[in-house]
């Protein structure tokens, strides 16, 4: 999950291109340099497809993995609610144990993105 968001932030190099070409665009224009200004624009158009393409990729690959993620925690908690502890053994609360950590770190994660400024 890591290097799929290493690679959709790759797409940001793109991004702020495309931002500048767009921002020159309209600096040409504003002198009357309309020639240069719709060059600047294709660019920006250019760039802009790519860093979409490049951050789009990545970013629906996480958003499997996180489906996916949250399905298998869902058949786990299905699964332990119906098992029989004589059968299981300990697997039953050391699966509890593991999702209660899991929905902290997520619960922390989502504090500590909040305090940033």
């Amino acid at each position: 999950q890591g290097v799929l968001l290493v690679c959709s932030s790759l797409s940001l190099k793109d991004l702020v291109d495309a931002m500048s070409h767009g921002v020159l665009a309209e600096k040409y224009e504003s002198e009357g340099r309309t020639e240069e200004g719709e060059r600047q624009k294709g660019q920006a158009a250019g760039k802009m497809a790519r860093a979409v393409v490049q951050g789009c990729c990545p970013m629906s690959g996480v958003l499997l993995i996180n489906g996916c993620l949250l399905a298998a925690w869902t058949y786990g908690i299905m699964q332990a609610t119906k098992a029989d502890a004589s059968q299981c053994g300990s697997a039953v609360t050391v699966f509890w144990i593991l999702l209660g950590i899991h929905a902290a770190a997520l619960l922390l994660n989502c504090c500590y993105r909040t305090q940033d400024p």
